[in-house]
């Protein structure tokens, strides 16, 4: 296997770098500076799967797909669930950090072990990092929040399918992500809740469309 590094993990880098970062400024006390890395995170883990496939025959890189997961299980994982640490009372958030953590490290082996190649298999830890970041910056109560996270951890390591984003609507979202990264005042506000928004429709698309296979089959029996 190789180790030299190429453009696409070099980027990979620059996520694990942003992933830092995002810790770093936390302990700092700018907790929105954070959250504002996670979306960096997640723009720079687009650009290094769209420079890999544009550069090089899908799986020709093994080295990258091993890094891009450690990468991400910090920008993905260990950040978020840090921010989430710092949100809500440490009588709940420390289990619910542990859950957050373990479920999104073990969707990123399981993905590396049996990648599918049509569709994502459960909620893609990218997603549920982002959508958790974002969610704690409006939202603190700690049953709701206890619910979102239990959710997303779940659906992480469900066997539920997830469609794999199309050319436009990833244009869309990155420049929403650009957006919020980008951006203060009213203008991040509208934007950030928008690509909440977006992000959670489609968290919800894969059990809906689950539930309505299963309440199909059900009905033809």
């Amino acid at each position: 296997m190789k180790t030299n590094l190429n453009i696409p993990d070099i980027i990979t880098l620059g996520n694990l770098t942003a992933g830092f970062l995002g810790i770093i400024y936390l302990i700092e006390g700018q907790p929105i500076i954070s959250i504002k890395l996670v979306v960096i995170a997640a723009i720079l883990d687009g650009l290094d799967g769209l420079t890999a496939r544009i550069l090089y025959e899908e799986g020709s890189n093994q080295f990258g797909v091993q890094l891009d997961s450690l990468a991400d299980a910090t920008s993905f994982g260990v950040l978020p669930a840090a921010i989430l640490y710092t949100t809500i009372d440490i009588t709940i958030s420390i289990p619910l950090a542990i859950l957050f953590i373990a479920t999104s490290v073990i969707r990123l082996a399981r993905f590396n072990k049996n990648p599918t190649k049509k569709h994502f298999q459960g909620i893609p830890t990218t997603s549920a990092g982002l959508t958790l970041a974002l969610y704690t910056i409006y939202f603190e109560a700690i049953i709701p929040t206890t619910i979102v996270v239990t959710t997303l951890s779940i659906l992480m390591i469900s066997n539920i399918k997830y469609p794999k984003i199309t050319t436009k609507p990833r244009i869309i979202a990155g420049i929403l992500l650009i957006l919020v990264a980008a951006t203060t005042g009213t203008i991040f506000t509208i934007t950030s809740i928008t690509l909440l928004s977006l992000v959670t429709a489609y968290i919800l698309i894969g059990p809906i469309k689950t539930t309505i296979i299963k309440t199909t089959i059900a009905e033809q029996r």
